[in-house]
């Protein structure tokens, strides 16, 4: 499986949510981590069992950063980065590398 990061961030929106408490870890607590339980369970939506196979897009800059990376499931430590003139040929190799799977007449 392979993930990919890339696009622009929000960052209007986290610098409203960054004072949201008197702790330092304020953000994190009130956008971050929610954010990316959010993130994770769409992505799960995509690969459900071993035989899935497809592609989670990660389409902004902040993923990139390393305070999001380490909220990262270990299984995504394979991530590729990406922009968007290097997506479509990321994408070509990726579906282009799969096998044709048996179909369950040719089984």
């Amino acid at each position: 499986m392979r993930h990919f990061c890339g696009g622009n961030g929000n960052s209007a929106a986290e610098s409203g949510v960054r004072n949201v408490s008197g702790r330092k870890d304020g953000f994190s607590y009130a956008y971050q981590y929610p954010g990316m339980n959010k993130v994770q369970q769409a992505a799960g939506r995509v690969i459900r069992t071993a035989e899935d196979c497809g592609v989670i897009g990660l389409l902004d800059e902040r993923f990139l950063r390393r305070d999001y990376r380490a909220l990262f499931p270990r299984e995504w430590e394979d991530y590729r980065a990406c922009s968007l003139q290097t997506l479509p040929g990321m994408l070509d190799d990726f579906w282009g590398g799969l096998r044709p799977r048996a179909s369950a007449e040719e089984a």
